[in-house]
């Protein structure tokens, strides 16, 4: 780039790669003005100092900075000003990330779900096991249940409840039942949801713990006849004399958060031993 005295704002924004009209929004509100402006035809004309400048702060934006916060920083003459300036965006940086972490995680374990039904479906797996789940927290909310899965799995009082107080959720939706023989004879009225919690503190929430050792079996395909692998589990408890500790879990695996078509649903029976 050949040195002059003066450039003008085309000249600039090729320069700096950044347009004409931003480059007149920051002299409309004194981030960055002109050298000169002309008299006579109200040319804007920028010097190399106001190029070191424009790169500055694109630096700054780069980082995250709002164009008023730039506006400070360059007008100041104090280190310490910007040292702490970069310290509080620090901050607000790892508050970000932290977020996007969160989303990243979730719509990881969401994909988990998917390939975790897939397989499922794809080997027609209905046999009753014995698995070990790790014990966590686990936020939750008692309600009346009436057999409506759709309104207990896309529950608007639990969004609503986690959305109040701010608490970010992952992984399957669960549905707890006091009872397995109430359940499996269609006769269950109440139920609590339950969801992982990302911050693990679930402030403002009830919680629950959820884990251990469990009899399991997977349900493919309409919620509305799961009953029939509650059978298929009670048979398995009645050959092999097992004795469950009375209650169950339906952790859903598929169903409406990630399709409409119910006969891609695949629903994990746990009963706790």
């Amino acid at each position: 780039m050949k040195r002059k005295e003066k450039y003008l704002i085309g000249e600039v924004s090729e320069i700096c790669n950044i347009p004409k009209k931003t480059l007149r929004y920051y002299d409309d509100i004194d981030v960055i003005k002109p050298e000169t402006i002309s008299k006579t035809n109200s040319y804007r004309y920028y010097s190399l100092d106001n190029m070191s400048d424009i790169m500055i702060l694109k630096y700054f934006k780069q980082m995250g900075y709002s164009l008023m916060e730039v506006k400070h920083i360059l007008g100041t003459h104090d280190l310490e000003v910007v040292s702490s300036s970069l310290t509080k965006k620090i901050d607000e940086l790892e508050v970000e990330r932290k977020k996007l972490d969160n989303k990243i995680q979730a719509a990881r374990a969401w994909r988990n779900l998917i390939g975790e039904a897939k397989l499922a479906a794809e080997y027609n797996d209905t046999s009753v096991r014995i698995k070990e789940v790790p014990v966590e927290e686990y936020c939750c909310l008692r309600q009346e249940f009436q057999y409506d899965y759709k309104t207990s799995i896309v529950n608007l009082p639990w969004v609503t409840k986690l959305e109040m107080n701010r608490e970010e959720v992952e992984g399957a939706v669960i549905l707890h039942f006091n009872s397995f023989e109430e359940k499996r004879r269609r006769q269950a009225q109440e139920a609590t949801i339950l969801q992982r919690g990302q911050s693990c503190a679930c402030h403002g929430l009830k919680k629950i713990e959820f884990g251990g050792k469990f009899l399991s079996t997977y349900h493919i395909g309409d919620l509305q006849e799961i009953e029939s692998s509650y059978e298929r589990m009670y048979r398995y408890m009645e050959e092999k004399g097992l004795q469950i500790r009375g209650d169950v879990f339906e952790r859903y695996v598929v169903d409406y958060w990630t399709t409409q078509n119910k006969q891609l649903f695949v629903t994990e029976i746990m009963c706790t031993l």
